[in-house]
């Protein structure tokens, strides 16, 4: 509403995608399906099946993460868990070694194959990267963590991005 209500944000439009949420008890309630959104996870589950063999099973990112994080962080003699104690120059390795395995055009050419002119999906583009900022914000203000590949989802039909699964900002 606040994004609605402000002629700047509203003329570069700028908003956050919601849905429906109905509380049942203090751990369950029904959550409305959003429609025409896949989960990222899926996008690059779909890529990986394209392009490997086919008898190959996507790796969960997760996996990939903590498959290069281990030894990268016992190469430097760190054994503990905490995250906090990991160092950044480490993290940023291990993301960087990331991006090198994946393509970095998969989402742009998802939303090319779904628009039906350059004009299309200039539009859903655009819509990409404002949503991706918007959403950016109001997770970094509300605090919200445990972001992966699968509680982010896309909808081709608009470019948007739709974050799910906030419960670890209520715990």
């Amino acid at each position: 509403r606040i994004l609605r209500r402000d002629k700047s944000t509203f003329s570069r439009g700028l908003r956050a995608r919601n849905y429906a949420v109905i509380p049942l008890s203090e751990r369950s309630g029904l959550i409305q399906w959003v429609d025409e959104s896949i989960p990222l996870f899926s996008v690059y589950k779909h890529w990986h099946r394209r392009t490997r063999v086919a008898t190959s099973t996507p790796v969960r990112p997760s996996d990939m993460f903590y498959g290069k994080l281990v030894p990268a962080l016992k190469e430097k003699g760190i054994i503990t868990s905490s995250r906090k104690e990991w160092p950044t120059d480490v993290l940023r390795k291990v993301f960087l070694d990331l991006i090198d395995e994946t393509p970095n055009w998969l989402l742009s050419k998802e939303i090319w194959c779904a628009s039906s002119s350059a004009t299309d999906w200039f539009s859903r583009t655009q819509a990409y990267s404002r949503s991706v900022a918007v959403m950016s914000i109001i997770g970094y203000v509300i605090g919200l963590g445990d972001r992966h590949l699968d509680n982010i989802l896309v909808d081709f039909a608009t470019g948007e991005v739709v974050h799910i699964d906030y419960n670890v900002c209520f715990e």
